[in-house]
């Protein structure tokens, strides 16, 4: 429906600041699925589009929301979505040659605009959940709470470590080369009941749309940001920061097990060294001052 307007080592990082259930997360247990939109920006890829919805109906209880943000989408994605009544609404960036961040968090905005349920989750295209995975965020989800999940990245790449308190492991770099069985069962392996405290990723992100608003939603881009070459203090950092300012706490389930591709929506999934990544850059940016 389209809305118009192989097996692997895995390393338990360290965690010092770990929470473990209390009755003030009572009142969260009893959030129903069906005050749930879930969404995530898609731009280019039916294959990481397919990817997704798949995971997040194998392992989603029924009864939640769903749509896709198609943030300035080819033709051929938008053909894909509307041929197999994915729901999504499209969101056109007045610039879309602009550096891609300020697009981005532009997005995600009018994301929880078009949200009609209390409570948002938003996730990336090339994330792939495990069972149990809303639950554990809807868990621990108050007015005074964000919950996001925790990842399992593989570091594959240089100069792209595994994100700061995170899981490291190899399931595939692909769509096409992943491993879900060997991940689901790490997952089964580390997941266990209770919260942690920051480090911890932005997304998945459970949260409920009046904090958002409350918060004033993501900055248009990062701070003090140019482009490639000069990212700035990241959008998703000013935004908890202020969260936090107002008395709302970062909490990542241990309850929420995904997988985070870790490749944008490349279907290839294919490794660069560090002088191609360089490169990449480099064209990056030099289309971006055009």
């Amino acid at each position: 429906m389209y809305y118009q307007e192989k097996s692997c080592e895995l390393h338990k990082i360290t965690v010092n600041a770990l929470e473990t259930p209390s009755l003030d997360y009572e009142k969260s247990m009893r959030i129903d699925v069906s005050d749930v939109t879930i969404c995530s920006l898609i731009y280019k890829s039916s294959t990481y589009a397919d990817f997704l919805l798949h995971g997040i109906k194998k392992w989603t209880p029924k009864g939640y929301s769903f749509y896709f943000i198609a943030n300035d989408p080819t033709d051929e994605l938008l053909r894909h979505m509307e041929n197999n009544n994915i729901p999504f609404f499209l969101h056109r960036n007045k610039n879309p040659a602009e550096w891609y961040i300020p697009c981005v968090y532009r997005a995600w905005n009018y994301a929880v605009e078009k949200c009609e349920t209390p409570i948002i989750v938003l996730l990336n295209s090339d994330m792939y959940p495990s069972p149990k995975w809303l639950e554990g965020l809807l868990k621990y989800l108050t007015t005074k709470t964000v919950v996001t999940s925790t990842l399992i990245e593989p570091a594959h790449r240089p100069g792209f470590p595994v994100f700061q308190g995170m899981f490291e492991g190899n399931f595939g770099i692909s769509p096409k080369t992943f491993n879900e069985r060997a991940f689901l069962e790490e997952a089964k392996r580390i997941r266990w009941e209770g919260v942690r405290r920051n480090p911890g990723p932005y997304m998945p992100l459970a949260i409920y749309k009046d904090v958002f608003i409350k918060a004033g939603k993501f900055p248009e881009g990062n701070l003090g940001g140019t482009g490639v070459s000069n990212p700035g203090i990241s959008g998703d950092k000013i935004f908890f920061d202020k969260l936090e300012i107002m008395g709302v706490k970062h909490l990542v389930s241990m309850e929420s097990i995904v997988y985070h591709v870790k490749e944008g929506e490349d279907i290839e999934g294919r490794s660069y060294t560090r002088s191609q990544i360089k490169a990449i850059f480099k064209s990056i940016l030099k289309k971006c001052i055009q």
